[in-house]
């Protein structure tokens, strides 16, 4: 289990097309597959999280590009947490 608005998740998403915005896509998608969210959007894998109030906070980290024999090969690398909206009174 996670804890709301502390543990960061790495994300490292390989691609063989310079395509940043599949990159994001497949972040998220994978981010919500870490934190276990349901299709209802429950947060399932994350310490007293509530659904309708968290939500998955994904920053972009870094992009490095290399040729190799095979063609470029494009890495982006995100951050993922499950950060609560919950206005601070």
């Amino acid at each position: 289990m996670y804890e709301l608005n502390e543990e960061v998740v790495t994300i490292v998403i390989n691609r063989r097309d310079a395509h940043f915005d599949r990159a994001c896509e497949s972040a998220a998608h994978q981010a919500i597959g870490v934190f276990d969210v349901d299709e209802d959007g429950y947060i399932n894998g994350v310490h007293d999280s509530e659904r309708g109030r968290d939500s998955i906070e994904i920053d972009f980290v870094s992009f490095d590009l290399s040729m190799s024999m095979g063609g470029w090969s494009y890495t982006y690398t995100f951050t993922a947490k499950i950060i609560s909206n919950e206005e601070e009174a």
